[in-house]
């Protein structure tokens, strides 16, 4: 993913990451409106430009010049990435029938108010009575809504 919002990144990443300071002077890429107007060919352009170096190279190029860029990650590099960890975005909890497993942290961490998962994800139907109770059914009610099949 790039980050290429404003002139002046574009141009970093032509000519600092790229190499290409030609395509600065392209018609089609000359503003951010004429990469817009032209996207589907500037995508394949840079998709052919980058399909020449791996992911790290172009990750390393993009941060030495100073272009916001990163990887998409699949669930499971999200989940081993050193960074997530590092931020408690990756946390372990005991499902009552999955055992330990992992979950997704709180992106928003608050030093006077830390937030902590105090119970994994409820089971199916796992607080239904809970719940209608409280909203006034009794037993003999949740029973009969059980029976008819539109609970459980």
């Amino acid at each position: 993913m790039l980050g290429c919002a404003n002139q002046r990144t574009w141009e970093r990443f032509c000519g600092d990451v790229l190499e290409r300071p030609d395509l600065m002077a392209d018609p089609r890429f000359l503003t951010n409106f004429d990469r817009g107007q032209h996207v589907e060919e500037l995508e394949a352009l840079l998709e052919s430009i980058m399909a020449e170096r791996d992911l790290d190279d172009w990750l390393s190029r993009c941060d030495r010049a100073g272009v916001p860029a990163g990887p998409i990650n699949d669930f499971a590099q999200a989940m081993s990435d050193e960074h997530y960890l590092a931020r408690e975005m990756v946390r372990e909890v005991e499902h009552p029938v999955m055992g330990r497993m992992k979950t997704i942290g709180f992106p928003s961490k608050f030093s006077a108010t830390p937030s902590s998962i105090r119970a994994p994800a409820p089971l199916f139907a796992q607080h239904t009575d809970e719940v209608l109770g409280g909203l006034g059914l009794d037993a003999e009610q949740l029973a009969e809504l059980r029976e008819t099949g539109c609970i459980k």
